[in-house]
């Protein structure tokens, strides 16, 4: 149904692309330049990422005769509408920035300005894969390539080469609010956990779930990019919290679960893989023997990052969960 599909104000996109035009098949084209602007919003979806409307500009594209010494020209105009699914390639190609190829189907028309024999303008399907680059968080450059061919006669075809630099916009890039020992792997294990409430009184505490613990213990583990699967070392840092929830067992403590990404993605696509993280260290706290109605979980998906998602190393801090006791 309708609410399928919602619009949503992250992965906005505005793109300047030139390249070029390569007609095959029985096309008498010739090979031609393009430029054009692309608008993409971004969808909540789990099957496409992006709806993208396009026009392209081929200005005096030249048309062989039947004799070929002989030239003639038209310009052509080029609309279409893609649906875009994009995929984070950036830890597999070791990237130092975010890195996402995607692939695109659409329709489109396409509009000669001189009709010639066999080049009438027409409707047609089309579909290809790109590259997308991000130089920063809101630029990005982005190489394509598709194939378009007309419904009408499915042996006319053009080959689409571009590149574009991206302009993206609409994305949430609120920072965390810092939390004492974040990092769990720099607690020393064989030392007591650490509350917050050790810290000035006058201080207000940190607000979870909309509660406000009177104490608080904060442990993280992180994940591969990608991945709700625990690592040995985060099995272990788990272990040690259900060991403590055990010893120190009182029917007032809650273990409070908190579930992040980076940014590379969909928001919705994210917030689920944020959901399937806790979910993971909920179901291995619950079978180390921390009560189930003890554990609440929550999910941020890529709003919250503790570091810049423009690094590497940014991205694999914000690949977290928190794991935190509350009373």
């Amino acid at each position: 149904g309708a609410s399928a599909i919602l619009m949503y104000a992250g992965n906005n996109e505005v793109t300047a692309v030139v390249g070029g035009v390569s007609p095959f098949s029985t096309s008498k084209y010739d090979d031609h330049a393009t430029y054009g602007i692309r608008v993409g919003v971004g969808i909540k979806n789990i099957l496409i990422d992006q709806l993208e409307a396009g026009y392209d500009y081929s200005r005096n594209a030249k048309y062989e005769r039947k004799d070929p010494s002989k030239k003639d020209e038209s310009s052509i105009q080029r609309l279409y509408f893609n649906a875009i699914k994009e995929f984070d390639i950036s830890e597999s190609i070791k990237s130092p920035r975010p890195t996402n190829l995607y692939a695109l189907l659409g329709i489109g028309y396409q509009r000669f300005s001189k009709e010639l024999p066999t080049e009438e303008s027409r409707a047609f399907g089309q579909y290809g894969f790109g590259l997308k680059y991000y130089f920063t968080n809101s630029v990005a450059l982005r190489a394509e390539v598709r194939n378009s061919i007309r419904f009408d006669t499915p042996h006319k075809a053009n080959l689409f080469y571009s590149l574009g630099l991206a302009y993206v916009f609409g994305e949430k890039t609120q920072e965390a609010t810092p939390v004492p020992q974040t990092i769990a792997e720099e607690l020393p294990k064989n030392e007591p956990t650490p509350v917050i409430n050790e810290e000035p009184k006058d201080e207000p505490a940190t607000a979870i779930n909309d509660e406000e613990p009177k104490e608080a213990v904060v442990k993280a583990i992180f994940f591969d990019s990608n991945s709700a699967e625990i690592s040995d070392g985060a099995d272990s840092i788990i272990q040690g919290i259900a060991d403590d929830f055990r010893a120190e067992y009182d029917i007032n403590i809650k273990v409070l679960i908190k579930g992040h990404t980076d940014s590379t993605g969909s928001d919705s696509y994210n917030l689920q893989l944020s959901q399937k993280r806790v979910e993971s260290v909920k179901t291995r706290l619950t079978e180390k023997g921390v009560l189930e109605d003890a554990i609440t979980t929550k999910s941020y998906g890529k709003t919250e990052p503790l570091e810049p998602n423009t690094t590497r190393e940014g991205r694999a801090k914000n690949r977290r969960v928190e794991i935190l006791f509350a009373q």
